[in-house]
């Protein structure tokens, strides 16, 4: 549904931008933060694959990313390395970052706001940072 709506409204020149709608009626399936990263990849590269896939894989590694981090910080760089190997090898992670669907971009939510909870000092800068993420997860929510 996300691809089809990203190129309809590619289609239809992007009158209103903010409003999603799908063959002129409202249409709130999705949150609107999905909406909008579909739509910056499709502006940069047409209706693609690429377009369509790019949030999810970024995201997946971010989410690689993270877990490294965590495991790092808790029980050093080779637990790290190996935590952040996991979900490489795990077949249901790599279909969530192959596929146009946001199960990663929660994932990778979760994870920096478990980040920012553990390992970052109580500054005013950690808790910018962890009410950004959660107002993005929030964009991103479906429930």
């Amino acid at each position: 549904y996300l691809a089809k709506w990203i190129q309809r409204r590619f289609e239809m020149g992007w009158p209103d931008f903010y409003v999603p709608k799908l063959f002129d009626n409202l249409w709130f399936l999705r949150t609107p933060l999905s909406y909008w990263l579909g739509s910056l990849m499709t502006l940069l590269y047409y209706v693609t694959t690429l377009s369509a896939r790019f949030w999810p894989a970024f995201f997946g590694w971010l989410s690689c990313l993270l877990t490294f981090l965590i495991g790092n910080k808790l029980w050093g760089r080779r637990v790290g390395i190996l935590a952040g190997i996991v979900p490489v090898a795990l077949p249901l992670f790599i279909t969530l970052s192959r596929t146009a669907t946001l199960d990663t971009v929660y994932l990778a939510y979760f994870l920096g706001l478990t980040f920012i909870a553990f390992f970052l000092r109580p500054k005013t800068e950690s808790w910018l940072l962890a009410g950004v993420l959660q107002g993005l997860f929030f964009l991103t929510d479906q429930t």
